[in-house]
């Protein structure tokens, strides 16, 4: 992960959870929440935070708010997810049934109802395996979203069995979006994105 961060062009700092609470997140341009995380402490550290967050732990899933009361979200077997939105900028152009990971094992969540599905678990109505919410998008236990969320499917198999069109999902989070010279999730780089492990 940090690898491909740095090939974005981002500065990487790696924060263990544990000190997340010190971050000084004003010089931070977003952060990716790896699944070696204590779901909880990352949840309740990173939930208002006033950066983009992409998280790949589904547990913390409920801490941060992201999903329906009750805390749906888990992990299952499988190594597919269908594309329900492939015109939303970070499907990255996918459609239809895609392996995104070479060994089984992803996260899912029930998200809460302002966010973007943009990808399910194949034959799952309610378990979206990639999913966005933008700011100000209401929580799960009050409060709105400071700033984008996004949720994956990764989780401790970590990025290095993700196949070509797995990792899509995330670079395409880098990519321009509508405005050109502007990107969809990630700012362009310039700061430093917190890679929480």
């Amino acid at each position: 992960m940090v690898s491909l961060l740095e090939g974005f062009g981002y500065a990487v700092s790696v924060v263990d959870d544990d000190a997340l609470s010190l971050v000084d997140w004003s010089g931070v341009d977003a952060a990716v929440v790896m699944s070696s995380v204590n779901p909880t402490v990352a949840g309740r550290a990173l939930r208002m935070v006033p950066v983009p967050l992409v998280v790949g732990e589904a547990y913390a899933f409920d801490e941060l708010g992201l999903v329906v009361a009750g805390g749906r979200s888990a992990e299952v077997a499988g190594n597919q997810v269908q594309v329900v939105d492939s015109g939303h900028p970070i499907a990255a152009g996918l459609a239809g049934t895609v392996v995104v990971q070479s060994v089984s094992g992803l996260g899912y969540a029930v998200p809460v109802p302002e966010a973007q599905v943009v990808a399910k678990l194949p034959g799952v109505g309610d378990r979206a395996a990639v999913f966005a919410l933008e700011t100000g998008a209401a929580l799960s236990g009050g409060g709105v979203a400071p700033a984008r969320r996004v949720g994956w499917f990764l989780t401790w198999n970590g990025t290095d069995t993700l196949t070509d069109q797995g990792a899509s999902f995330l670079t395409a989070l880098n990519h321009p979006g509508s405005g050109g010279d502007s990107v969809y999730w990630f700012p362009t780089p310039a700061g430093v994105v917190c890679w929480a492990a």
